[in-house]
Parts: C-alpha cells; structure tokens; sequence
C-alpha cells in the first residue's frame, strides 16, 4: 500500500505521498503487524461474518463516514450498514477514499460534538 503509485492509486494512494501523513500511516501499519496479522485478520473476517447482535439494536445516534473514490468498503457495504441503523448518518464524502478520516477529521469532530439524544432506545 505505502508504495502504491498516486496515478494508479486513486486519493488514498496521493494521500500516502504526503510526507507527514504518509510517514505516519506506515509507522502504523508497522505497529499494527508488529505482532503479526491476526488483527488484519480479524477486519477481513468481521466483513463476512455474523457480530453477534442486530444493526438495528444499535440505540445511539451513529455518524458513518464513507469517501465515494473508496477501494476497499463498497458503497452497497455502507450504505446497508447506513440503512440498518435506525439513527445513523451517512456522510458520503466526493473524491474520497478509505482514508476518509485522515482528510475530513474536522467535520467529523465537529459532528461528534453536536448535541444529540444520545439513547433512543
């Protein structure tokens, strides 16, 4: 990933040419795999696989986040996960990736601190 051409790449790939981000997303992988790739693993599998409770028993208000240039989540991934979640906000972000976070980090602090109900149970 960390050497993907930004051309070939799509934002994620440009993102990773910036020298601080870039800098700081391979000191993570690093550390994440530091003690092998069980935890990779298990993001793969949880894609797949049950959670062990309903979407729709998720009783607080859910901000998801999701750049339309994303290679690795599917829009339908997200928007059913937008859709199961009674409270949920779906942000859909132009031109981003999965690097969504790193680009648009202020505007979703900002949404995390907006006052909400926080139990509709």
């Amino acid at each position: 990933l960390a050497g993907a051409p930004a051309a070939d790449g799509g934002p994620d790939a440009r993102l990773r040419l910036d020298p601080t981000y870039g800098g700081a997303f391979r000191a993570s992988i690093r550390e994440a795999f530091r003690q092998g790739a069980g935890g990779f693993e298990d993001d793969w599998i949880a894609t797949y696989t049950d959670w062990g409770f309903r979407l729709a028993d998720i009783g607080v208000p859910v901000d998801i986040w999701w750049g339309d240039a994303d290679r690795l989540t599917s829009r339908g991934h997200t928007e059913a996960l937008a859709a199961g979640i009674r409270d949920a906000s779906l942000h859909v972000i132009p031109g981003a990736g999965h690097s969504v976070a790193a680009t648009e980090w202020r505007a979703i602090l900002a949404a995390l601190l907006e006052p909400r109900p926080r139990d509709r149970g």
